[in-house]
């Protein structure tokens, strides 16, 4: 199963990945590739694999974007890791659903206010410029992004606290692993009416 986290810059991404990685062992960490300088905090080969754009030109991506000034990538050894949990842009949303078109899907959407997405990113230390053109950029974005066109079992979050979210998710995660069980069990059998 991969774990797909939606939103916008400062909708709690890492968060709620950090929070899923630490209350079950189970899931796997996908680590994208960027050229972003690193925040206060981030560690290389944990959070991101951090490299130059000559670095990043070099290596093989099934999907990557380029936000305007940074390139983003997730590397195919990455994807093969079990119950892997990715946080990815809303750049990568179109091509999401085709692209993993074959796997089993849960996608978990994080959408709070404007004003809490601006305050976040400030409290991470992001520069003011950066985030006018990013919120720019991602409310673009969020006019094109629509849930109802993946396949996949979504959920969508607004402003609950970050530990409603976290328990929601563990909780839709669960069902949607209960649910996918029951399928496979009583695959290709024919349903009798009665």
């Amino acid at each position: 199963m991969l774990i797909i986290l939606f939103g916008a810059g400062g909708s709690g991404k890492t968060t709620l990945k950090e929070g899923l990685l630490s209350s079950n062992s189970s899931f796997s960490n996908i680590i994208c590739t960027t050229t972003r300088l690193k925040r206060m905090g981030e560690i290389d080969s944990k959070d991101y694999y951090f490299v130059s754009h000559d670095e990043f030109q070099k290596r093989k991506y099934r999907i990557s974007f380029n936000n305007g000034t940074d390139y983003y990538g997730i590397e195919e050894k990455e994807l093969c890791k079990p119950n892997g949990i990715v946080a990815i842009d809303l750049s990568f949303a179109k091509e999401v659903e085709r692209i993993f078109a074959d796997q089993l899907l849960r996608i978990i959407y994080l959408n709070p206010s404007q004003g809490a997405l601006k305050r976040r990113m400030v409290n991470r230390g992001d520069q003011i410029q950066k985030i006018a053109s990013r919120l720019h950029r991602d409310n673009l974005l969020l006019e094109e992004f629509n849930l109802s066109l993946f396949k996949s079992p979504c959920i969508e979050f607004n402003n609950e606290s970050k530990d409603e979210v976290l328990r929601k998710t563990l909780s839709f995660i669960q069902a949607s692993k209960i649910s996918c069980q029951y399928l496979n069990k009583f695959k290709g059998f024919d349903r009798v009416n009665d």
